[in-house]
């Protein structure tokens, strides 16, 4: 299904961004997008979830945010995986300058775009399977690090087609892994927070973790400014880096248990 949706999705991308000139196209693929993203929202809206079988205490906006420092000072463990995963959430940050890469550095076409959106969904549904396997035959600290490594080749892939000579058609593998570590990452991240947080707490826990993983959204706009002034190799160098590092903290990660099933 997600094949077949991809499929009409760059054949609509491509249908309208021929249809007018820049921007107004632009502007019919994200009217198309947020009309699609409402209706998505709409159906999640009205879904029911099942009540937890254990209640969180009741608390101010100002208890939360109190027991939330709480729980990064006394929890070894959580605070050592927040580190980590804000550490691999800097790798989307190069993400939204992919698209300009292929542009401006090897003469992609607007229209021809529409073809990595096809190689993302095949690259999301390969590895969802294969993720999925891992997490239950080994453990969820397995599909963390083992996306986490996949993470390094992304940045270490755009920098070779920046100084080599590379075939552009090869290009379109980047947005496949990038598609692979973003499930790694969603995957293996909610499933090994589950498993080292205590029920009890289980609520407070995730708000925390998932309110802490929004900051590194706000490097966006001085990452663009980077890429401004130093270009496509220096930009990417840096989360090389960083994807380096933040693979070297998945490793230390504990093993909690097999999921099995």
């Amino acid at each position: 299904a997600r094949i077949l949706c991809a499929t009409i999705g760059a054949w609509g991308i491509s249908f309208l961004l021929n249809s007018a000139e820049f921007p107004v196209n632009y502007g019919y693929v994200f009217l198309a997008g947020a009309l699609f993203s409402s209706a998505g929202l709409i159906c999640m809206a009205v879904m029911r979830e099942p009540r937890d079988k254990v209640q969180t205490e009741r608390r101010s906006l100002k208890q939360q945010a109190n027991m939330g420092i709480q729980l990064l000072r006394s929890d070894h463990r959580f605070r050592y995986y927040v580190k980590t995963r804000l550490l691999l959430s800097l790798f989307p940050l190069g993400l939204p300058f992919l698209f300009l890469f292929a542009k401006k550095e090897l003469g992609y076409k607007s229209t021809e775009i529409a073809v990595f959106i096809t190689t993302e969904c095949i690259g999301l549904v390969i590895s969802n399977y294969f993720w999925s396997r891992l997490a239950r035959s080994v453990s969820n600290k397995a599909v963390l690090f083992q996306s986490s490594v996949a993470a390094i080749s992304i940045p270490l892939l755009v920098i070779l087609f920046a100084v080599f000579p590379l075939p552009k058609e090869l290009f379109s593998l980047v947005f496949a892994i990038e598609a692979s570590v973003d499930s790694g990452f969603t995957i293996g991240g909610m499933s090994y927070l589950i498993e080292i947080i205590p029920e009890k707490e289980r609520t407070t826990y995730s708000a925390l973790y998932n309110t802490l993983l929004g900051f590194p959204i706000l490097l966006s706009f001085p990452a663009g400014i980077f890429l401004d002034t130093f270009g496509f190799v220096a930009l990417y160098a840096i989360l090389l880096f960083f994807a380096i590092i933040a693979a070297l903290y998945a490793a230390k990660l504990k093993n909690i248990k097999p999921v099995r099933g």
